[in-house]
């Protein structure tokens, strides 16, 4: 795993192809740094082939913190196809504290709007009412069925810009780029 540093996002922000990379760099910079290492970033790839489609800052939240997420999120009127969550599973590094949630939400509306953001919901764990409800009308089965947590993506618009100046370990089968503070 390689180390998510501020010099490396000064790298990726100075060598965007364009704004709206930029943001979700800055975006992603500022809230890591916020939470220090109470939350983890990693450049994921977003359900496209690994440093070609678009790709995304996977951004982990505690389980608990997830149905204030989706209240703000709907107080916010921001669509399920706007973002993608992912829960941390029990024990994970995270603990079990991280940014405020309506906090969180005001952040990621204001990106939206200054530039947009492409998102999806996923989740496996159908057990868990409100997220079988929340998703099942935005994604279908099989596709929720595929992915082992829900993840959030903050999408940016060019994986290769990024994997040129930061150094990015392919995790394999599942398509993954990631940098974490662990």
């Amino acid at each position: 795993m390689t180390l998510f540093t501020r010099d490396d996002v000064n790298a990726v922000v100075a060598n965007c192809p364009n704004a709206k990379s930029a943001l979700y760099v800055q975006l992603a910079s500022y809230l890591w740094y916020q939470q220090q290492e109470l939350l983890k970033l990693r450049f994921a790839d977003v359900l496209e082939t690994p440093l070609q489609g678009p790709a995304g800052i996977l951004v982990e939240l505690p389980a608990s913190v997830m149905e204030d997420v989706r209240y703000e999120m709907k107080r916010c009127q921001l669509e399920p196809t706007d973002l993608i969550f992912r829960s941390d599973r029990a024990g994970d590094v995270c603990g079990e504290r991280t940014i405020s949630p309506k906090y969180f939400a005001r952040v990621v509306r204001q990106a939206s709007i200054d530039a947009g953001l492409a998102t999806v919901i996923h989740h496996r764990h159908l057990r868990q009412v409100w997220a079988k409800e929340y998703v099942e009308s935005v994604v279908d089965k099989e596709r929720i069925e595929r992915l082992a947590q829900v993840q959030l993506v903050l999408k940016l618009n060019s994986m290769s810009t990024v994997a040129e100046h930061l150094s990015i370990d392919y995790k394999g089968k599942r398509g993954q780029y990631a940098l974490a503070s662990r």
